[in-house]
């Protein structure tokens, strides 16, 4: 399969990262970090409409913004989750009773 190159001779843009980023923005958005999530959505969001327009020059920009702020948002989650985690192991093994 081939995809449309981009101006310039670029990296040929693959169209199906456009929704690939959006289940996984959706997930960053409900389990990991809201605001991140959310500016992932928008771009996976903008991505595919610039897709459907066929401007692939917006649809490289909005599929690199998506991807940028999605794995912002599942790393900082990860590591709050992890925090809150060991926090919460280490509150439990103190000993101490309230």
């Amino acid at each position: 399969m081939t995809y449309p190159a981009t101006p310039g001779g670029g990296v040929p843009i693959n169209p199906a990262a456009a929704s690939r980023w959006l289940g996984w923005a959706i997930f960053a958005t409900v389990c990991m970090c809201t605001p991140l999530g959310v500016a992932g959505i928008v771009f996976a969001v903008l991505a595919q409409s610039a897709q459907k327009r066929g401007d692939w020059q917006a649809v490289e920009g909005n599929v690199r913004k998506a991807r940028l702020f999605t794995l912002l948002a599942i790393g900082l989650g990860a590591l709050f989750w992890g925090i809150g985690a060991v926090g919460a192991f280490l509150d439990s093994s103190s000993g101490t009773q309230y």
